[in-house]
């Protein structure tokens, strides 16, 4: 007889990269889908389905935001529907992502890991890099989403992302302590190159080469006392500079 093939545990899908933001350490302006490429999805996503709808636990996104994309919010409430067993982790700039779209998408209840970006405290710093977002919104959906955590149980962790570069990395403590006091996963890590203005001369925004005028200065604030906080995670790179210092 023939061995019935395994399905996968974790899905992981980064592919739709359209956003309702342009931030700089991402992308140079707003990306919408073609109606072309939203063919192209469906086709994909067709041939996915059979294996979704047995899959455990499901990532998104990754690529874009998955609660503006139109695609994407279609392709969440039909997996929800055919697969309502599935757990799922959400990457999200925090815009979009509260109590209301997640009913809506047939996910709430539903969520073990949301991790929100968030590069800085600062609202001066934070609309430099995520262009076209609202800090104010942001903070209220993470708010609410602690909330859930905490009251009704429909989120398991709550998660802070914060990519670190030239312009936010002094934010990495007041982040931090804002983390501990809500008792939120933070992840540090440091910015990637993406092919975008900002970041076109790496040497500029990396803080963390020895070369970096302000090198000396972050190695300052990666030995702030608050940084000892049990539930942070540094990238490689970052903890590994965390050890020279100490």
């Amino acid at each position: 007889s023939l061995i019935e093939t395994p399905y996968p545990k974790e899905a992981s899908l980064a592919y739709d990269k359209e956003c309702n933001l342009n931030c700089i350490t991402c992308r140079d302006e707003k990306y919408k889908n073609s109606k072309e490429r939203l063919q192209l999805y469906e086709k994909i996503c067709d041939k996915l389905m059979p294996v979704l709808k047995k899959t455990q636990i499901i990532e998104l996104s990754g690529a874009g935001e998955a609660f503006f994309s139109e695609h994407t919010r279609e392709l969440i409430k039909k997996i929800s529907e055919e697969n309502p067993a599935a757990r799922w982790k959400i990457l999200t700039n925090g815009v979009l992502f509260n109590t209301a779209n997640c009913k809506a998408l047939g996910i709430y209840n539903r969520i073990n890991n949301v991790i929100f970006s968030l590069p800085a405290l600062d609202k001066t710093i934070y609309d430099k890099i995520m262009i076209g977002s609202d800090f104010n919104t942001v903070i209220k959906n993470i708010k609410e989403a602690l909330s859930e955590r905490d009251n009704n149980k429909s989120i398991k962790k709550v998660t802070i992302n914060t990519v670190v570069s030239n312009l936010n990395y002094k934010e990495i403590p007041k982040i931090t302590e804002f983390a501990k006091e809500n008792n939120i996963v933070i992840m540090i890590t440091q910015y990637r190159y993406r092919n975008t203005q900002f970041g076109a001369d790496y040497y500029e925004t990396a803080v963390w080469e020895q070369n970096h005028p302000e090198y000396e200065n972050f190695k300052k604030v990666l030995k702030h006392p608050v940084l000892d906080y049990e539930n942070i995670l540094f990238s490689p790179r970052f903890k590994k500079i965390r050890e020279m210092v100490q």
